[in-house]
């Protein structure tokens, strides 16, 4: 039953996407390739694969900013539960 309805969330989560699941993986690869270049051949900060050094940070602040913002939008639907006036 469990698998069953992460199959069910998946599949209306990635819907009306056109990367569908891989966009999932697209967009922090992107972020990973815009920040390197800006930082490391624009800038020239001298940091030795910085990529790794960045990778390892972004994971956990995509995490953390996915996790608060689906929180607001949970709270922001269900605002007639959570409104006190």
């Amino acid at each position: 039953m469990i698998f069953s309805l992460i199959r069910r969330d998946l599949k209306g989560r990635y819907k009306g996407s056109v990367l569908g699941f891989w966009g999932t993986f697209l967009n922090p690869l992107l972020q990973l390739c815009v920040y390197t270049f800006v930082f490391s051949v624009i800038m020239q900060n001298g940091i030795e694969q910085y990529y790794f050094h960045l990778f390892v940070a972004l994971i956990p602040w995509i995490f953390f900013s996915t996790c608060v913002a689906g929180g607001a939008k949970c709270i922001w639907a269900q605002y007639s539960l959570v409104w006190f006036f």
